[in-house]
């Protein structure tokens, strides 16, 4: 029940709608998550 109550609140928000549809900061992460990955991939070659 909280959680419709929750949902039906941040559909009707301006700032809902732009918060939760932006996707721009999971592309990031995963940006910087493929970065750190290849510095181990990286360190592990020279080690």
């Amino acid at each position: 029940m909280l959680v419709c109550a929750r949902l039906r609140y941040i559909a009707t928000k301006e700032w809902g709608t732009k918060r939760y549809l932006n996707m721009k900061h999971l592309y990031e992460l995963e940006k910087i998550q493929e970065y750190e990955k290849e510095l181990k991939k990286a360190k592990m070659d020279v080690a």
